[in-house]
């Protein structure tokens, strides 16, 4: 049996913690959805800390490669990209490209023209089919097929029945439960986040503090 939470045993916490039945079938849709809304905060809170505890899990980070084809500055990201965590690497060039904007990029193609190695990157929001996704801008415009690559921090999925598991595993369950319990307190309680907050959002943020630091050791991040 697994260490780690799991949906059901979220909710049935939550549930507890707002005063709702502990099965799912004895509770009304208005109740379902409160309980949801405080797992996706609690979710939200763990996933991306703020503030002081501002980090990138290592487990939320993926490797993003795209074959770069001559002629092309822009190019789709993957649905789930939230933003570049790493230095950002071609086949074309020998060091990393400089981070700039869309702006400068549009203007650096209408103006100077260039074709070449990269020197240069950016993202900007497009909308594909209704949806809000983003693309990979570099210049100058690619004179040959290359590669580029980079990591890039990623929105996880929302738990669920058919998607159970949060990210982080057995290793930080106690954290991901404490956040959603405190998210529970919160929407019980808008005002204590105005202070210290409930007792599950202080047992949280000491969890979560510790649990980050551990993190940046682990990937050698001060």
């Amino acid at each position: 049996m697994s260490l780690t939470v799991d949906y059901n045993e979220i909710q049935r916490s939550v549930a507890r913690r707002l005063g709702y039945p502990i099965a799912s079938a004895n509770r009304s849709t208005d109740e379902q959805d409160s309980i949801n809304d405080a797992i996706r905060t609690g979710l939200r809170w763990f996933y991306f800390p703020t503030g002081e505890m501002t980090h990138e899990w290592s487990f939320l980070v993926k490797l993003y490669q795209e074959t770069l084809v001559s002629g092309q500055n822009w190019y789709l990201l993957p649905d789930d990209f939230e933003r570049v965590a790493s230095s950002v690497d071609s086949s074309l060039t020998d060091h990393p490209l400089t981070a700039t904007t869309e702006d400068s990029i549009r203007l650096r193609i209408a103006g100077e023209g260039l074709s070449g190695g990269p020197e240069y990157c950016a993202v900007r929001n497009r909308q594909v089919e209704g949806d809000t996704r983003y693309e990979f801008g570099v210049y100058p415009t690619p004179d040959s097929a290359g590669t580029l690559s980079f990591w890039y921090l990623f929105s996880p999925s929302i738990i669920s029945e058919s998607n159970p598991e949060p990210l982080g595993g057995a290793v930080h369950a106690d954290t991901i439960m404490l956040g959603c319990l405190a998210a529970a307190e919160a929407q019980m309680n808008p005002e204590m986040l105005a202070g210290e907050g409930g007792v599950h959002y202080q047992l949280f943020n000491e969890k979560l503090a510790a649990a980050v630091m551990s993190d940046r050791i682990q990937r050698g991040v001060q």
